[in-house]
């Protein structure tokens, strides 16, 4: 058995291809083990600096004096098997003949030991921030982070005035550290396709001196503030991360050619997904979810035109290209982008089913409320289009490219359109009440981070309401 009373750590799993046999494999993770200044003197039950093990190896059942596969002991251990729950669920123990997600519960159920195992989400990877640059999130998530936002495009709308030199945003980005924010978020492209987009040279210019700026700024605080970038370009992507950036924030509705993932996956850093479509379109802000039933060219699979299940469709696809592309799950944030191509209905609509977004994959439905009515209905050969009863109940099978169960959530609902039009004053600068409100809304909905513009205003607000709903 595992010592119980030893230092809180680190534990992951990672799924890999590899040409190795078991034992080759196994030698190699002891070589890592060896570099990376582990003591094999030191209890093996106990605190070490590293530990690697080869949990499973497809379904092999491996029992030598050098190996033994699956790992002993796996069965009882949640830090083991909850990792590998969070990839597939479905995963079978092949001496067991059971799967991982079975054999949690019979831990829970049967044998009465919980799993109070605390879900961390690293910030950034850089060692300047500290040596423990991790936050907990769900369930033992205590405070709602805080993006103050810092928008440096020309056709910026957020702020009252633009800025007029690289020593103004630095400025304003160092007051929104100081008021209270987390993250500092700094946006140099435009939201809406009808807006002039930099090139890459022109967006790296702009961004690095107020990184740069920041940096030098917050020297002596005891840690500098965390930095997130919106970008779609690799390019602008490495410059960034160099600069001291610890966040990239994919903007693109596809990483395809663009290479993002491939830069994140290289510096270790923190990605955030947002829902976006082709921003090809000149409509500023409004993507139609007309789409009854659309199969996708590639993967012949099937969308919904409800805003959610769409949403949770276009972000596992970009998970699973991220994985593809070796940016870890622990490393990859979620945002729903409600600022990107949604009507205010449509906002709306995802604040209040925030928590739907990473749920399980839905199996069947039945007629319980006006969407799965007219679904079921659609899906049913008995409907009735007459008086629009449903007779039979029927199953629709939501298939996802990746699961998107337990991944850290971010919300931007400040000062954006869907907000506005509760007062029919776009692009108002002064709906500070009213973005503070969706913001609550988002921690309901039990949002990881919440990007905001006016941080003083939101932060006793958001506090407050983590003591209702997290504390």
């Amino acid at each position: 058995m595992y010592l119980k009373d030893q230092p809180m750590f680190l534990n992951t799993a990672i799924k890999v291809e590899t040409s190795l046999s078991p034992i080759a494999l196994q030698k190699l993770l002891k070589r890592i083990e060896i570099e990376l200044g582990r003591v094999f003197t030191e209890d093996k039950n106990g605190p070490r600096i590293i530990d690697l093990d080869i949990l499973l190896y497809d379904s092999l059942v491996i029992e030598t004096a050098e190996l033994t596969i699956p790992e002993p002991g796996m069965e009882t251990r949640h830090f083991q098997l909850q990792p590998i729950i969070d990839m597939d669920p479905f995963v079978v123990h092949g001496k067991l003949n059971s799967s991982v997600c079975m054999l949690s519960r019979e831990l829970i159920t049967i044998k009465g030991i919980v799993n109070d195992l605390v879900q961390v989400m690293p910030l950034s990877n850089s060692e300047e921030n500290g040596s423990n640059p991790f936050v907990s999130v769900h369930s033992h998530q205590n405070n709602t982070l805080i993006m103050g936002m810092t928008d440096v495009f020309d056709e910026s709308f957020n702020h009252v005035g633009k800025f007029d030199s690289f020593d103004e945003a630095v400025r304003h980005s160092m007051n929104l550290f100081k008021e209270g924010a987390d993250i500092i978020g700094i946006f140099s492209q435009s939201k809406h396709a009808c807006f002039n987009r930099f090139g890459p040279e022109e967006e790296a210019k702009i961004l690095v001196p107020i990184i740069e700026g920041v940096i030098n700024e917050s020297k002596n605080y005891e840690n500098k503030p965390i930095i997130s970038v919106n970008t779609s370009d690799a390019r602008v992507a490495q410059k960034v991360l160099d600069a001291g950036a610890d966040i990239i924030c994919n903007i693109s509705d596809s990483d395809s050619g663009n290479g993002v993932f491939n830069v994140a996956a290289e510096y270790g850093c923190p990605l955030i997904l947002t829902h976006t479509r082709d921003d090809s379109k000149a409509i500023p802000g409004i993507e139609e979810y007309d789409e009854k039933f659309k199969t996708d060219e590639i993967s012949q699979l099937t969308r919904m035109n409800d805003i959610i299940l769409s949403i949770r469709y276009d972000l596992s696809k970009k998970v699973k290209e991220a994985l593809s592309n070796g940016v870890p799950r622990f490393n990859i944030i979620l945002d729903p982008g409600i600022e990107f191509k949604k009507s205010f209905e449509q906002g709306f609509e995802i604040l209040k089913r925030l928590r739907e977004l990473t749920n399980e994959q839905l199996y069947s439905m039945s007629g319980v409320s006006c969407l799965l009515q007219d679904l079921d209905g659609k899906l049913s050969n008995s409907y009735n289009k007459k008086n629009k009863n449903i007779i039979a109940s029927s199953q629709f099978h939501e298939q996802l490219f990746a699961s998107l169960i337990g991944f850290p959530v971010i919300v931007g609902s400040s000062r954006y359109e869907y907000t506005m039009e509760t007062k029919k004053e776009k692009f108002c600068a002064d709906n500070i009440i009213e973005s503070i409100v969706a913001v609550t809304s988002a921690i309901q909905g039990n949002a990881t981070i919440v990007r905001v513009h006016d941080v003083e205003p939101t932060l006793n607000t958001v506090r407050l309401f983590d003591k209702i709903y997290r504390n």
